[in-house]
């Protein structure tokens, strides 16, 4: 039997159903409950102190151990809420008002992303979408077409 299996006992949802949607919400944990009232918690009778006793770097040390599952160094995987939060951020270090002011996306990509995106032509971006031709795939030939001396950033 496959070891993996065994994890399905962690998430309570799956003792009766099939779950299909961790791309948005994710199976909840067993042990979540204990976490979140443990955070209430702290929230409770530590308040904004809170923050400079560990919440601060949450994000870096949840971060360091999804890194270590996917192969990254410490401090090289920071969390977000979502990531469309994060491509804001990536696509904000960037000028959009210079010549190299392209922004690839591909015709994938999730529609929040894209809004982001749109929402840079403001600031002077030029978003270049390149199609997927059945919905399921997008050639990498049309993407490097797409990039050229011009292309600041490139989402897929």
């Amino acid at each position: 039997m496959d070891h993996l299996l065994e994890w399905r006992k962690e998430f309570p949802i799956l003792e009766k159903t099939i779950y299909l949607v961790s791309h948005s919400l994710g199976a909840m944990p067993r042990r979540t409950a204990d976490a979140l009232q443990e955070f209430a918690q702290t929230w409770a009778s530590r308040g904004v102190r809170a923050w400079e006793e560990g919440w601060w770097e949450m994000p870096v040390s949840v971060g360091d151990l999804v890194g270590s599952i996917i192969g990254a160094g410490r401090g090289e995987v920071v969390m977000h809420q979502n990531v469309s939060i994060c491509q804001s951020l990536v696509a904000s270090c960037f000028n959009w008002h210079s010549s190299r002011n392209k922004l690839i996306t591909d015709g994938l990509n999730f529609p929040s992303n894209d809004y982001i995106y749109y929402e840079l032509e403001r600031q002077g971006a030029r978003i270049c979408q390149v199609p997927s031709p059945d919905g399921i795939t997008v050639p990498l030939e049309r993407l490097l077409d797409a990039i050229d001396e011009q292309t600041q950033l490139v989402s897929v």
